[in-house]
């Protein structure tokens, strides 16, 4: 559901809000940028309460979180 994870936090609901860093350092590498729209950051949830994730909403998407290094989600707010 996410690729190349660099950070999570987990809000007052249950879900688990997860930073991509897939185009990290993409302009050192040979492949150059793997995911055009930007990295992004992710919600995870467990809709049916067995324990694993199984809803997957983007929540922001862009080039410019280039492998964003933290987040902290605070009640509807998202730093």
């Amino acid at each position: 559901m996410v690729r190349n994870p660099t950070d999570m936090d987990i809000d007052e609901r249950g879900r688990v809000w997860v930073i991509e860093g897939v185009n990290y350092r993409s302009s050192f590498k040979p492949w150059g940028i793997l995911q055009s729209a930007g990295d992004r950051i992710v919600i995870l949830e467990d809709t049916n309460r067995d324990g694993l994730a199984d809803k997957e909403t983007t929540f922001y998407q862009g080039p410019e979180i280039n492998s964003a290094l933290g987040i902290c989600v605070l009640g509807t707010r998202s730093l």
